[in-house]
């Protein structure tokens, strides 16, 4: 059995009409405000929405792909995790060390502080691009200083 799939843009004018047309207003489109300002992609594309083999569905070049994706995936992580023990492998400082003793209460205080620090930016005019980059900077820092003030005063330290 073939499985079709539609695809849609998010630039697609008729997926806006269609949603329009079955009474909701224009500000909770999909795409309101995008429509008019993006190209529309795969408007004269002949395979957009065309289903292939390797889709998906219960075929060979659908389990082939995903068995070859799995065995990459995995040797990736081994092969990456052997380069970083080779090339990594080196007496550690003050710094690594403190480092490494913080890493997992950092862990443990990435959630809260990321969220936080995603929310303390929600009222910026910046992109969105922009905002991850300093969310996911300052969150790294700050989750691994935080880590670093919980092990030295709190005691906390003989948990964590």
């Amino acid at each position: 059995m073939q499985h079709h799939r539609e695809v849609t843009w998010p630039c697609d004018q008729e997926v806006v009409e269609a949603f329009a047309a079955q009474g909701a207003d224009e500000a909770s489109a999909p795409c309101a405000g995008v429509c008019a300002r993006c190209p529309d992609w795969g408007a004269e594309d002949a395979d957009v929405g065309a289903p292939d083999a390797f889709t998906g569905g219960w075929n060979g070049p659908a389990a082939a792909l995903s068995a070859v994706e799995a065995v990459l995936a995995v040797g990736a992580s081994v092969w990456l995790l052997g380069a970083a023990q080779r090339h990594l492998a080196r007496p550690a400082g003050p710094l690594t060390r403190a480092l490494c003793r913080a890493s997992y209460a950092a862990f443990v205080l990435q959630g809260p502080v990321l969220i936080g620090l995603a929310l303390a930016l929600r009222p910026f005019p910046a992109s969105a691009g922009a905002k991850a980059i300093t969310v996911g900077l300052i969150g790294v820092l700050l989750s691994f200083g935080l880590g670093t003030l919980v092990l030295r005063w709190t005691p906390l330290r003989r948990v964590l």
